[in-house]
């Protein structure tokens, strides 16, 4: 572990009860959520998460929130809070616990997820304090009262925080939605939302993800009906793409499988993973006249007494779906199929879904989308579910959280309008402080990214990993691959150009043509589908290339492959 000493503030507290929010992520995106919350010299952590790239960035596979105030700060940090179980909110939580003994308090489905995450990460589960909570536990850590309390979204087990402290009670709701008839699990806890309204709240932390939609969002029953419909009509296999953590979807295709007498295969490394946790905590339950099967027995059952639920709704390049489309996986695409997209398109995959999907039509597929069908749902409360809360909890100040600027001003712009007496849209680093007389932005603690290379790496401390892609570089190098791709023929109009810079010191020229040569046999050796798409044509060229350079001098460089297109 390393050494850390507790920084001067640049503000010092002032000499009363004070309460400062400090976000470290989440703001200005949408995702690595993460916020301290400090009180009379205590301190804890909501959430941890991480986000993802924007694009197939230079060795980027995530990016965590830059938690070194709170390093900085350890000996005043007390615990960690989850609210849920998605990557946004506990994702860097493995790598942050290498550094920190903390405890951890969330749900057992939360925290459940969470122990696969340290395993894969191979810290010692025995020296990682988690406790887990239910919705209406009251806690006591040091300075804070916390309670937990039920909220409805597209994972269950998912709750809103209330922290009560010398100046009053803050919200952070987490994210959330009303959902009226949810699938296995209790509506919202509205009446304990309204109680926190009658007995006063400080402050409201909001999620701000839908605030630019009107309406209501709708209901997962709704969805359940919709992917009825399709079950109704489809005369073969439907084959369902979804995020493996929309664990009341699979439940609700579970109960569907069950009134269409269809059996059950489960496909990619975390729907099963998540099933197989769910279903052992009580959060999934198999219908008994459901028949799970394994993808490898599908050809043992008539096409119209299946349903495959599965990964690879974002067109991820080694993703089930994706391979499935492209005709690289044991899966033949029929033209009696049904493929249903039962997922929103996350900002940056468009081109790649649209590729999949034609694709998959090509092959005679009926693909069907939320365009088409109701067969999908935010989990984010929407405009009037956030007006709700705004008169439920009526709270003195409202602190948009989770998302954009646009996102947080427009939650704040509802808020002014149903006569909220102080909104404040604060940025990332931003020390807001409480007082007994008013709330501003006295100070800014240093916020940032840290990006890595693999996110299943067991390296060191977060310090280690903000430095490994120099390391990297320092130890293997860098090997960039220029190609050119026909898509009217399907192959490389030649072999690809190699630069590298630190692999090789020997040998250079010959090493390089072999190099080059293994590449685009590699590429040849796709299939004529996979070739026509210029991701997977891509990716194939970097794994060759460090494949090559490891068998040939142990060592696996940087490969940045940039491949063209006629």
């Amino acid at each position: 572990m390393s050494e850390h000493v507790k920084k001067t503030f640049a503000t010092e507290p002032p000499n009363q009860d004070y309460l400062r929010a400090i976000p470290m992520g989440g703001l200005n995106e949408v995702g690595m959520n993460c916020c301290i919350l400090e009180c009379n010299g205590s301190m804890i952590l909501i959430d941890c998460g991480l986000t993802f790239p924007e694009s197939s960035g230079f060795g980027v596979d995530v990016i965590f929130p830059d938690l070194s105030y709170v390093l900085d700060n350890l000996d005043i940090l007390d615990a960690v809070i989850l609210t849920h179980g998605h990557e946004d909110h506990i994702g860097a939580l493995p790598f942050f616990l290498r550094e920190v003994d903390v405890p951890v308090y969330g749900g057992s489905l939360t925290l459940a997820m969470l122990r696969k995450k340290l395993e894969e990460q191979t810290l010692n589960l025995d020296e990682v304090t988690l406790h887990e909570v239910d919705p209406g536990d009251r806690l006591q850590i040091e300075s804070f009262v916390v309670e937990f309390v039920h909220v409805n979204h597209s994972i269950p087990n998912a709750m809103a925080v209330a922290i009560e402290t010398p100046l009053g009670r803050v919200l952070f709701t987490g994210d959330w939605k009303l959902d009226h008839t949810p699938v296995e699990e209790e509506p919202t806890d509205l009446q304990r939302l309204a109680e926190f309204g009658q007995e006063g709240l400080l402050a409201l932390f909001g999620d701000s993800t839908n605030s630019g939609s009107k309406g209501y969002s709708t209901s997962e029953a709704d969805v359940k009906r919709g992917l009825a419909n399709v079950l109704e009509n489809a005369t073969g296999r439907v084959i369902v793409a979804q995020f493996s953590s929309n664990l009341h979807r699979v439940q609700g295709l579970l109960e569907l499988a069950a009134e269409f007498d269809r059996v059950v295969a489960l496909q990619g490394r975390s729907m099963m993973s998540n099933f197989g946790i769910a279903r052992a905590l009580g959060f999934i339950k198999v219908p008994k006249d459901v028949t799970l099967i394994d993808v490898k027995q599908i050809n043992d059952f008539p096409d119209d007494e299946l349903l495959l639920l599965s990964t690879g709704s974002q067109a991820e390049p080694r993703a089930a779906l994706t391979r499935i489309a492209y005709g690289a996986h044991r899966i033949s695409l029929k033209s009696t199929d049904t493929v249903v997209l039962s997922a929103r398109v996350i900002p940056g995959n468009e081109v790649g879904i649209h590729n999949m999907i034609n694709q998959m039509t090509k092959r005679g597929a009926r693909v069907i989308t939320q365009r088409d069908a109701p067969i999908h749902t935010t989990g984010h409360a929407k405009q009037e579910e956030l007006k709700l809360m705004i008169n439920l909890t009526s709270p003195e100040y409202l602190v948009p959280v989770h998302g954009s600027y646009a996102m947080r001003r427009q939650h704040a712009d509802i808020g002014e309008a149903l006569g909220v007496e102080h909104t404040l849209v604060i940025e990332d680093g931003d020390v807001l402080e409480f007082t007994e007389n008013d709330a501003k932005v006295v100070d800014r603690v240093h916020v940032g990214r840290i990006f890595v290379d693999g996110r299943h790496s067991g390296n060191g401390d977060i310090e280690d990993i903000q430095l490994r892609d120099r390391r990297k570089l320092a130890h293997s190098g860098l090997l960039v691959a220029h190609a050119v791709l026909d898509l009217n023929t399907g192959h490389l109009t030649s072999p690809p150009e190699l630069l590298q810079r630190g692999v090789l010191s020997h040998n250079v020229d010959e090493l390089l043509e072999e190099a080059s040569l293994y590449a685009s046999k590699a590429v040849e050796n796709l299939s004529s589908e996979l070739r026509s798409n210029p991701g997977e044509v891509t990716e194939t060229i970097r794994v060759a290339l460090r494949r090559f350079f490891n068998r040939r001098i142990d060592k696996k460089p940087v490969v940045v492959p940039i491949v063209h297109t006629l």
